[in-house]
C-alpha cells in the first residue's frame, strides 16, 4: 500500500505533528511504500499525490481550524483530483468518480494546547467535510488535547502512566489505516496529566519565556 504522510505544521521536522506521522508510521508497519509531504513548503499537491491508497494527516490546531498553508494544500489537491476525473469527460458537480481514481482513505490526527483533545472537534469536521468533497473516504481522526506534551514525553515508554492514554488512542487510530471495515467517528485522548497541573506549567513556561527575552512581570500583564 502507498500512504501519504502530510505533515501540516509550520515547524515541519520539530512539530509535534512529526512525532505523531512517526508514530502512527511505526504502528502501520513496513510493509507499505511512504511518502512524506510538508505542506510549508510544497507549494502545493502534486499529480504524485494522486498515486496514494491512503492518506494519513497530522497537524496542528489554529484558531479551531487548519494552516493557510495546509488549507491551501488540500484544495490544490481536490483541484487535481478534479482535473483527473475531468479527462474522460465533463468535471463532476460532486466528487470525483472511481473511474477517474480510486477512492483513497484518510485518517487525521490534530493536537492542541488546550487540555481537553475535544477542543480538535471541529477542525476534524472540516477534514471530513473536505474528504466529502474530494471523493476520499474518510476513516475518522483523532483529536489530541496537551500537545506540547508531545515532545517533552517522546522518548517515554507507550505504558507510561502519562503517557498511555495518548498511545492507546494512536493504536486505535492507526489500526483503521488500509482497507475493511473500521468504527465510525472521531476519538479524542490527552495525556494523563491533571488541568492544575498542566496549567501552572503553561504558566512557568510563559515567564521563563518573557524572563529570557527582557519582559517583566508587569509588562506581561
Amino acid at each position: 500500500m502507498r500512504i501519504l504522510l502530510i505533515n501540516g505544521s509550520p515547524r515541519r521536522g520539530t512539530a509535534n505533528s512529526r512525532i505523531v506521522l512517526d508514530a502512527l508510521r511505526s504502528r502501520s508497519g513496513e510493509g507499505h511504500e511512504y511518502r512524506m509531504v510538508e505542506t510549508m513548503i510544497a507549494g502545493g499537491a502534486s499529480p504524485e499525490d494522486l498515486d496514494a491508497d491512503f492518506i494519513v494527516l497530522a497537524f496542528p490546531l489554529y484558531i479551531d481550524c487548519l494552516h493557510s498553508k495546509l488549507l491551501s494544500w488540500l484544495l490544490s489537491y481536490e483541484a487535481l483530483r478534479r482535473a483527473a476525473a475531468a479527462q474522460g469527460g465533463p468535471a463532476p458537480s460532486g466528487p470525483p468518480s472511481n473511474g477517474a481514481k480510486r477512492r483513497a482513505g484518510m485518517i487525521a490526527v490534530a493536537n492542541c494546547g488546550f487540555h481537553e483533545g475535544i477542543q480538535n472537534k471541529t477542525a476534524l469536521d472540516i477534514v471530513a467535510n473536505f474528504c466529502a468533497r474530494a471523493g476520499i473516504e474518510w476513516r475518522g481522526g483523532l483529536g489530541i488535547g496537551t500537545g506540547e506534551m508531545l515532545r517533552e514525553m517522546k522518548g517515554a515508554p507507550d505504558g507510561m502512566f502519562i503517557k498511555r492514554p495518548v498511545s492507546r488512542a494512536l493504536d486505535s487510530i492507526a489500526s483503521r489505516v488500509g482497507e475493511g471495515p473500521v468504527p465510525a467517528g472521531n476519538l479524542y485522548a490527552s495525556h494523563g496529566f491533571p488541568w492544575a497541573a498542566f496549567k501552572a506549567m503553561g504558566h512557568l513556561g510563559w515567564r521563563k519565556m518573557a524572563k529570557a527575552n527582557g519582559v517583566g512581570r508587569r509588562q506581561m500583564k
